[in-house]
């Protein structure tokens, strides 16, 4: 309990003030990872999206006829856009298309000191091998990672409502 409360401690600042702010959170399912997200994301007037819809909105713009924006113009959207959150980064399946287009996102959005956060139910292990070198680097230099390592607290939640 002493680590979540020290965890939420630092991001009742963060959101406040998330200039060119760099967050991974990761680690267990159901232990608030996209409630403070979802936070940030109303504090800031941010963009919130979870890795699927991402890939699906990039992908659906490899059908020239119907798509409204270039892959392009859709990255550089997620690339340039003053906060944005990405949730559920471990879901999907194409990973070295995920590994691509994550990282270069990460990259481009450092460039700009445009602040960033990820989270996911993953292990810092993963983050490493899906994320190239370099973000990894950037994420020690200006950036804040958790690991949110607790037990779910959704089934004392669904304990609650029984009673």
């Amino acid at each position: 309990m002493k680590k979540q409360r020290n965890i939420f401690t630092i991001f009742m600042s963060l959101p406040k003030n998330p200039r060119d702010t760099f967050v991974l959170m990761y680690g267990n399912s159901g232990t608030g990872k996209s409630h403070l997200a979802s936070a940030a994301v109303v504090l800031n007037n941010a963009e919130y999206t979870t890795w699927q819809f991402l890939d699906l909105r990039i992908r659906s713009t490899y059908n020239s006829y119907a798509a409204k924006k270039t892959e392009y113009q859709m990255i550089m959207h997620y690339c340039t856009i003053p906060f944005l959150v990405i949730d559920e980064i471990e879901k999907g399946k194409n990973e070295e298309a995920k590994s691509n287009c994550l990282s270069l996102i990460c990259r481009e959005r450092h460039e700009r000191n445009r602040p960033l956060w990820l989270a996911g139910n993953c292990n810092y292990e993963w983050v490493k091998e899906m994320l190239d070198s370099s973000v990894i680097d950037r994420l020690k230099e200006k950036g804040k990672s958790f690991n949110f390592d607790w037990e779910s607290y959704r089934p004392k939640l669904r304990e609650a409502e029984a009673i």
